[in-house]
C-alpha cells in the first residue's frame, strides 16, 4: 500500500540549499558580525563569496539562494538609523552581480535569488533581461525565479 499523497507519482527529490543574504547581518542573527570568528565584514570581497560558493559546491548542496535586502529596516524609531548603526542587514550587495562570478568557480551549484520591487531591475522587462544575462553569463538556466508582472500572481491574462 502506497503512503504517498500522490499515488503513482514520481517522488520529488529533496533539495538542499544554503540561504544567504549579501549583507553584513544575515537573517535572524544580524549582529553575529561582531563575533571575533565571524568573517561577514568581508562581504564586499569577491573572495568571501567565491569561497562560500566553493564550499557549498564541494558539499554537494543543490543551490545557493540569495534573498535580497536592498532596503533598510525603519521600524525602530521610524528611521533607518538603528539598522545602519548596528549593521542590521546593511550594508548589502546586489546578489545578481555576484552570481556570474560564483558560477565561474563552481560546477554543479544552482543559484536562486529574490528581487524586491525596489530593485532597479524589478520592471518585468528589465528583470527578464537581467535574468537572461545572468543565465548566459553562467551558462546555467537554473535560476529558480519565475518572473511575473506585479498584481498578476497567477501569470495568466
Amino acid at each position: 500500500m502506497s503512503t504517498s499523497p500522490h499515488p503513482g507519482a514520481d517522488p520529488k527529490p529533496l533539495l538542499f540549499a544554503l540561504y544567504e543574504q549579501a549583507s553584513v547581518g544575515c537573517g535572524g542573527a544580524p549582529s553575529l558580525w561582531t563575533h571575533p570568528a565571524d568573517e561577514r565584514l568581508s562581504i564586499n570581497s569577491l573572495s568571501y563569496w567565491s569561497n562560500l560558493a566553493r564550499i557549498a559546491d564541494q558539499a554537494n548542496l543543490d543551490m545557493l539562494f540569495f534573498a535580497d535586502v536592498l532596503g533598510f529596516y525603519d521600524g525602530y524609531g521610524g528611521t533607518a538609523d538603528a539598522a545602519l548603526k548596528w549593521a542590521v542587514e546593511a550594508p548589502a550587495n546586489d546578489p545578481l552581480m555576484l552570481i556570474p562570478a560564483l558560477a565561474a568557480v563552481t560546477e554543479n551549484l544552482a543559484f536562486g535569488v529574490t528581487v524586491t520591487p525596489a530593485h532597479p531591475a524589478a520592471d518585468p522587462g528589465r528583470l527578464v533581461r537581467a535574468r537572461a544575462r545572468v543565465c548566459r553569463q553562467t551558462r546555467r538556466a537554473d535560476l529558480h525565479r519565475q518572473v511575473q508582472p506585479a498584481g498578476n500572481p497567477s501569470g495568466s491574462g
